[in-house]
């Protein structure tokens, strides 16, 4: 009993300190001067501990409200049960890029305390992939309607970018960037960076930026290069046809012994993967990509129980200079790059169930909830891997974890939140932006 009750302290202690943070009270309110019966704030924070705690829709967010421990009612102004019709209206009502400058100050007050260091590089890495769910409704703005198929009706697609700082611990989300309806990955991948780098300038919180063959073009890399004077990394693929025949021209026919780097994993059932690599820089400045500096070939083989190989060759292109990185990190760089899929998307659809249960299917309410699901994700990652001094905590399973924080949201007490620091209110530039 007294180790769960540390437990809780714990959790509750980490909601208390870094709510404050995302300055949820500076959220414009959209309601009407006489339809506000509830205060925005108390709003948010129980859509976002619903989050948190793994509820799959608003009525089990109402049904937390009901059951909520008195301090905890007291401490966020949600003196009863809160409706989920309330929350619905309110929260498709909301404007998606105020509830994004909660996720960027949360993310800046991260770094502040130096939760969100470079673990094993130099430098930060951010890496950007796309992210779609379906939903029944569009509006030709934040949902992209797409014809049906095989006599199925049409639907909606909310698109969004989603930007990760994968060499930090946590790999935390730093934006959540929806995509217009009347464009695609390549063609907001842009303004997508933009909005990024106002958002983090002066930060120092990256160096380089990564994208996936789907954003890979000249300029996109010409813009990151020139305009955001930052690294890029971009994976090539027959999109880019060029480039990648020039690339295998020069570096496919080289010899395994002649990789710089060499890293092999061990996997349950005597399973081998092993990643070589190699680089060239003999197409720096190569036809209009002036500010191309290396390329790179990295093969992965898997080798299965029974001795079969299966070799898989990926090609990258950057601006960064091969010695940013000794050799072995520049593995690092590129296994970090399947995070935002691996540690990010995966949590969103198998852990909160974001693509089964949206919560909203109104495509503006939609990316409401995405962005309030991004919070919730830093705040138990963060928790679960900076907070935690253990690695087996650091470890514990996500769903564990999702249930611990329901139970403490149910059973704290005075005594618990007793002592508990919280912090001062988020505080703001002349301009508006984190100071």
């Amino acid at each position: 009993m007294e180790s769960r009750n540390r437990s809780f302290r714990r959790l509750l202690g980490a909601l208390k300190a870094r709510l404050p943070d995302l300055g949820l009270e500076k959220v414009d309110d959209p309601r009407g001067e006489y339809n506000r019966g509830w205060r925005l704030y108390s709003l948010l924070t129980a859509a976002l501990a619903g989050c948190a705690a793994g509820g799959k829709g608003l009525g089990e967010v109402e049904s937390l409200t009901e059951v909520l421990a008195h301090p905890l009612r007291a401490l966020w102004g949600i003196s009863r049960r809160m409706p989920d019709t309330t929350l619905r209206d309110t929260l498709v009502q909301v404007k998606p890029e105020e509830l994004r400058a909660c996720l960027h100050r949360q993310v800046h007050q991260a770094h502040r305390r130096k939760a969100l260091c470079a673990s094993e590089l130099p430098c930060g890495v951010v890496s950007i992939d796309g992210k779609y769910t379906k939903t029944p409704k569009w509006d030709d703005h934040y949902a992209q309607r797409q014809s049906g198929q095989n006599g199925q009706p049409p639907y909606g697609l909310v698109r969004t970018l989603t930007c990760s700082l994968i060499t930090a611990a946590a790999v935390p989300c730093l934006d959540a960037v929806p995509i217009p309806a009347a464009t695609n990955e390549m063609g907001h991948f842009k303004l997508a960076v933009a909005e990024l780098e106002k958002a983090y300038r002066g930060l120092n919180l990256y160096e380089i930026i990564m994208g996936d063959a789907g954003m890979c073009s000249l300029d996109n890399a010409t813009y990151i290069h020139a305009e955001c004077n930052k690294g890029y990394i971009f994976r090539i693929k027959e999109t880019q046809p060029t480039l990648l025949t020039e690339a295998r021209r020069i570096l496919a026919g080289l010899a395994d012994a002649t990789a710089v780097a060499t890293h092999i994993d061990v996997l349950p059932g005597n399973r081998t993967v092993t990643r070589r690599l190699w680089l060239t820089t003999e197409m720096e400045g190569w036809l209009d990509w002036t500010h191309l500096r290396t390329v790179f070939r990295l093969q992965v083989t898997t080798v299965e129980k029974d001795g079969s190989q299966t070799p898989q060759d990926r090609y990258y292109v950057s601006n960064v200079l091969k010695g940013r990185f000794k050799p072995h990190q520049w593995i690092t760089v590129f296994r970090s790059h399947w995070h935002v899929e691996n540690n990010c998307h995966w949590t969103f659809d198998m852990i909160f169930q974001e693509d089964k249960r949206p919560w909203i299917l109104d495509p503006q309410g939609m990316v409401v909830v995405i962005v309030l699901r991004r919070m919730a994700y830093n705040l138990m990652s963060l928790y679960r891997v900076v907070t935690q001094r253990s690695d087996d905590k650091r470890r514990r399973p996500w769903p564990e974890l999702l249930r611990s924080l329901q139970w403490a949201l149910l059973c704290a007490t005075e005594q618990m939140l007793e002592g508990l620091r919280c912090r001062r209110p988020f505080a703001t530039g002349a301009a508006g932006g984190p100071v």
